[in-house]
């Protein structure tokens, strides 16, 4: 029961997988903090306690839309793929915009640019039936060393009162690759869920 409620609740506090990095410089592709290559593919490792699993992130579509991108991605694991979602990327932020067959009546924002430490805001979603409100925070920049590499990251906290608990989940984005960690943590600030990138492949040049 327990890893039925904490894998969908890390999903649906965060709800995509990158923001966008700082303006880019002359006329080079945009640098967003997400794998956005059609054949990315990333490989994490879920640690609760002593136990793992590993499972891959790839890029299936990324196609423009005016100044922002639109990519799509899916959850293989076990030989089993997930329904695909797709994330709105631009100079504004990152917005979940839709799942599967379904598109959302009101985008989910999961991050507002340009970044700054200490900027707050609030996106709601749904969670078993129940509305939940994840309130987000632009914690800073730091580096993070994961078995895949060292990274410089930018660090998102969302914070989300579910069942009358409250629970943390923190995110270090990193540029073109996009998540290299993640930790999930319940009422006492202790992590229950640990997330590491342990590779990245580039799909196009």
């Amino acid at each position: 029961m327990f890893r039925k409620v904490v894998g969908p609740l890390a999903c649906c506090l965060f709800l995509t997988w990158g923001i966008v990095a700082a303006p880019r410089k002359d006329d080079s592709p945009p640098a967003y903090h997400l794998a956005s290559k059609v054949g990315d593919k990333m490989l994490y490792e879920d640690r609760r306690g002593d136990q793992s699993e590993e499972y891959v992130m790839e890029v299936i579509e990324a196609k423009p839309k005016g100044a922002a991108m639109i990519v799509t991605v899916r959850r293989v694991q076990d030989g089993r793929t997930s329904e695909p979602w797709r994330n709105e990327a631009s100079d504004k932020g990152v917005w979940k915009v839709a799942e599967g067959d379904g598109v959302f009546e009101s985008p989910k924002c999961v991050v507002r640019l340009p970044f700054h430490k200490g900027d707050t805001w609030e996106t709601p979603y749904w969670f078993h039936g129940e509305r939940i409100t994840a309130k987000y925070t632009s914690a800073g920049e730091e580096d993070v060393e994961v078995p895949a590499g060292k990274f410089r990251c930018l660090r998102i906290e969302a914070k989300s009162l579910v069942s009358g608990d409250t629970w943390t989940e923190t995110r270090w984005m990193a540029p073109r690759v996009g998540m290299v960690k993640e930790e999930l943590a319940g009422s006492d600030n202790r992590p229950v869920l640990t997330t590491v990138l342990k590779s990245f492949s580039p799909g196009d040049k």
